[in-house]
């Protein structure tokens, strides 16, 4: 089978106290693919190259919240102000959430 040549990189911005990035960003260099590691910090600097965001998150609410790390809604804010389509990736869907 021959493989299809793909220009695909993906940047990986990463925020502490966790830091899942940095096993996210070894499995994905481990594929062969293009990557780059950026703390969240730097996220203004790396966005020019960004034609679509994917975030994970814990959950998604029917009313459109998204439950995920800190950090998260500055990505999306970011990428909302430069028109750039952004997509959840989530394993759970709550139909419900209660407000505080």
């Amino acid at each position: 089978m021959r493989k299809k040549h793909l220009n695909i990189r993906i940047i990986v911005t990463d925020s502490p106290p966790t830091f899942l990035g940095k096993r996210m960003i070894k499995k994905i260099a481990s594929t062969g693919m293009m990557c780059t590691y950026a703390p969240l910090r730097a996220l203004p600097y790396v966005m020019h190259d960004v034609t679509k965001v994917f975030i994970g998150a814990s959950a998604l609410a029917s009313n459109g919240a998204v439950i995920a790390y800190a950090g998260t809604a500055l990505v999306g804010m970011m990428a909302k102000a430069r028109n750039i389509p952004v997509l959840v990736c989530a394993e759970t869907y709550v139909a419900r959430v209660q407000e505080a």
